[in-house]
C-alpha cells in the first residue's frame, strides 16, 4: 500500500496549470482590512476614555457600526489597486478609501 503525500504549496505553485502573481508579500494597499481599520482610526480620533474598558467599548460600538457597504466599497476597489500596483511596482496606493 503506497502512502499518500500532501499536496505541498509549492507543488501548486510549480503546477503549469496554476497561474501565479507576484506581489509583495504582506501588501496593505492590497488587503482590504487596512481601509475598515482606517475607518476606526478615523472615528475613534480625538475620543478620551478613562479606562481600558471604556477604550474597548468604544472600539466595538465603531466596529459594529460599520456597514456592509463601506466594506463592500474596499473590496470593490482591490482589482484597480492590483492594475496600478502591476504598472507602479512598489509605489504606495493611495485612495479615499484607504
Amino acid at each position: 500500500m503506497a502512502l499518500l503525500r500532501a499536496i505541498q504549496p509549492r507543488d501548486l505553485k510549480n503546477n503549469p496549470n496554476i497561474r501565479t502573481l507576484d506581489h509583495p508579500a504582506q501588501s496593505p494597499d492590497l488587503n482590504p482590512i487596512e481601509g475598515i481599520w482606517l475607518i476606526l482610526k478615523q472615528r475613534l480620533r480625538g475620543g478620551r476614555w478613562e479606562t481600558v474598558a471604556e477604550f474597548k467599548e468604544a472600539i466595538l460600538r465603531e466596529w459594529r457600526a460599520i456597514k456592509q457597504s463601506q466594506i463592500r466599497r474596499g473590496i470593490s476597489e482591490v482589482p484597480q489597486r492590483c492594475r496600478t500596483l502591476c504598472h507602479n511596482g512598489v509605489d504606495r496606493i493611495k485612495s479615499d478609501l484607504w
